[in-house]
């Protein structure tokens, strides 16, 4: 199980493995021993039923928009690239 929740830590997450729902948090300080960044105003996206068990999603904010850029711009360069050998043919 472990396995599937560490998978599932890439991109904005839209449901914790533990079926509750994410919420928006801004972080006032570390909360946790896992917390590694004490920087006020972090954002993370949270399971509202979160324990620090790492059963639950606490992930920071800009790790999951770094994803999701990834992702987006790997999808257009695939697409540019069909586009481009379908001009040449």
């Amino acid at each position: 199980m472990l396995g599937c929740i560490v998978d599932a830590h890439y991109g904005i997450p839209t449901r914790c493995p533990c079926g509750g729902r994410i919420v928006d948090e801004v972080s006032l300080g570390k909360n946790f021993p896992s917390d590694f960044d004490t920087h006020p105003g972090r954002k993370y996206f949270t399971c509202a039923n979160f324990e620090d068990d790492g059963l639950h999603f606490r992930q920071p904010w800009v790790f999951a928009i770094q994803d999701e850029v990834k992702a987006y711009l790997s999808a257009l360069m695939k697409w540019l690239q069909r586009s481009l050998s379908s001009r040449m043919s």
